[in-house]
Formats: C-alpha cells, structure tokens, sequence
C-alpha cells in the first residue's frame, strides 16, 4: 500500500492513511463496510485516486490478499518441513521451495472478523484461573474502549 502512495502529495497520502485506520479500527463488519464504502466514493471521486482506488478494492478490501514476496512467508516452513535445516544445492533447494509453495497455495486459511487468542496466552491464562491468580468479574466501575465484546478479568 504505501508503494502505492508514494507518488500523492502529502495531504491526499493524509487522507488515504486515515481512511485505512478507519476501516483497520471499525468496531463491527457493518461499521467496516460503510467506512470501506465511503473512502473508495472518496478516492474515486478525485481523478489521481481513480486508479489507486481499483487497486486497493480489487488486492486489499474486497479481493484475495496476496504477498509475492514468497522467500519471506515461507523461509519457516520451509526451513522446517522441507530442507530440515540442511543446506542444499540451488536446483534442490529451488524444487523444495516449488513443493513449498503449492502446499500453501492449496490450502485455505480463514480470514478471521474477530481477533483470536493465541495459544500461549490461552495457555498462561488457564494456568493463571487454575492458580486462583485470574477470574472472570460479574461487575465493573470503567467502560474501557475496545473493539468488539468486552470481557473485565480482574486479578486476585
């Protein structure tokens, strides 16, 4: 995106970051769409945005997202499951990659709306109700500013 934005003038660059921390930042799919709607009639309606517009909503808002920089997303894995940290000659290594790269192409992974726990903090968290060290509380004296549901754990 910001190779994208390069060639703006400051003031529109402005506006276009603004508008992706407004859709990074909406708190509910509905609330995302709109601001999504309403920053491409805003990019399209000014004649230098035109072509930047298509090329966010067709890569990054409404089509698949994809990264071409495949030695960067797959050097763990490929590391991991295909050289087993062995170096390799350059024919090799360039077949492993290949097998590498149609695996993940083949396989889907889901675009998650909500964010998701990761498991070391799943982990530490039981670890923590089960030391009587973390409990869900019923009530609360704040409302704290936060994307989506908001669940208050006090500490003990």
């Amino acid at each position: 995106v910001h190779k994208a934005m390069r060639g703006f003038p400051s003031g529109v660059a402005a506006m276009i970051v603004r508008d992706l921390y407004d859709m990074h930042f909406a708190r509910t799919q509905e609330a995302f769409v709109q601001v999504r709607n309403a920053s491409l009639l805003r990019w399209i309606s000014d004649p230098s945005l035109v072509a930047f517009a298509r090329y966010m909503n067709g890569q990054w808002l409404s089509g698949r997202f994809s990264c071409w920089q495949a030695y960067v997303t797959f050097n763990a894995t490929l590391k991991r499951d295909y050289t087993l940290r062995r170096r390799l000659k350059m024919g090799a290594l360039l077949r492993e990659l290949s097998s590498c790269c149609g695996a993940a192409s083949e396989t889907e992974k889901p675009f998650h709306i909500r964010a998701l726990a990761a498991e070391t903090l799943v982990w530490r968290a039981a670890d923590m109700r089960r030391g009587g060290l973390l409990s869900l509380s019923e009530w609360h004296e704040f409302e704290p500013a936060c994307a989506g549901a908001c669940q208050v754990v006090s500490y003990q």
